[in-house]
């Protein structure tokens, strides 16, 4: 058994007992196997993206917590663990526990703070100021989920949706159990993959969610509207235009197609019909993911990430539709983003 494992279970085994002897922050043993499991983690971690990392352990100034918990937050985004989006390694030490004897891997929101002020400024008590903070933030999750979706996915991690965003606003998460026999190098692997799409989502997203004492959804409330009504006029273009079947699949369920822009909204801020696909909502998501490319002549490359999830059999397949000359420009710009970050020449 590897460092990262081993310092995992060893906190397994003693961290709630050696708490429970001493609860202040400053226990030497306890922080001796924070440190260490913080170092490690810290030597993993692609030194690019470590640049623009803080990695704090949830020690406090009091008390220590009843999970330790190791929390990865962006420099840049000035993100805290009391507000704002970040990675958290969770480890489950409390025996009786349903979920004793694991460790998570999440990008999680952080909302203590914006708790904190509703309780201060709105006079409403702790469980009603949490309850409409998390009925704030739900659609910030999903949209940050939505961005990576098909990514996070690939990678074994459980993704929120609508219907399923945990109390603890978890974007996405995978669980591992200590007797699994993960390694070092397969934890390191999945902390360096959700950090890339942690680190891509903060430079992307317009301030730190919390910062300025903000409610979490407040600066989001108007962007998410104003896109939901220009995606709407966007699809009914595209469906006047082409019909409602998907371009690649040629599935004919309304419900289950999205118009997708081929080169992002966010980048273009351009609704132009010529910019537009109608696909398979779960092929949106691997086409905005770069992990399904589509050259200027229409055919389809597959990445091997999701080749083996059913998807194989659309690579060397072509648009349905007629593809002029505008349209081409979109795709050919589009297809040259897709090749440049899957290192395709």
């Amino acid at each position: 058994m590897t460092t990262m494992i081993k310092l995992i279970k060893t906190l397994l085994k003693n961290y709630e007992h050696l708490r429970k002897e001493d609860l202040k922050s400053s226990n030497p043993e306890i922080r001796q196997l924070f440190d260490k499991l913080k170092k490690a983690v810290a030597n993993g971690i692609e030194p690019l993206m470590s640049e623009d990392l803080n990695i704090e352990w949830g020690l406090g100034s009091g008390n220590l917590p009843k999970k330790p918990v190791l929390y990865l937050l962006c420099k840049s985004a000035g993100v805290q663990a009391s507000s704002g989006v970040y990675v958290a390694l969770v480890i489950d030490t409390k025996p009786g526990e349903n979920n004793y004897g694991n460790y998570r891997l999440m990008l999680t929101q952080g909302y203590s703070k914006q708790v904190k002020e509703r309780v201060k400024n709105e006079g409403e008590s702790e469980s009603e100021a949490k309850k409409q903070v998390f009925e704030d933030a739900k659609p910030l999750a999903v949209m940050l989920a939505d961005s990576y979706y098909a990514e996070l996915k690939s990678h074994h991690f459980n993704v929120a949706s609508t219907d399923d965003v945990s109390s603890d606003l978890i974007i996405a998460e995978r669980i591992y159990n200590i007797d699994d026999n993960t390694s070092d190098s397969q934890l390191i692997t999945d902390i360096n993959h959700l950090l890339r799409v942690y680190l891509n989502l903060a430079s992307e997203t317009p301030y730190a969610p919390g910062s300025d004492g903000q409610s979490i959804a407040g600066a989001y409330r108007e962007c998410l509207v104003q896109m939901r009504i220009g995606q709407a006029d966007f699809r009914k273009k595209l469906f006047d235009k082409y019909g409602t079947s998907c371009m690649l699949t040629g599935c004919k369920i309304p419900a289950v197609i999205e118009a997708a822009h081929i080169i992002p909204f966010s980048d273009s801020q351009n609704n132009d019909e010529n910019n537009g696909l109608l696909l398979r909502a779960d092929l949106h998501k691997l086409y905005d993911s770069n992990l399904l490319g589509i050259a200027p002549d229409g055919e389809v490359y597959i990445m091997p990430a999701v080749s083996g999830a059913g998807y194989s059999d659309l690579s060397g397949k072509t648009l349905t539709c007629v593809i002029n000359s505008k349209m081409r420009e979109y795709l050919n710009a589009k297809f040259k983003i897709f090749c440049n970050k899957n290192d395709i020449e």
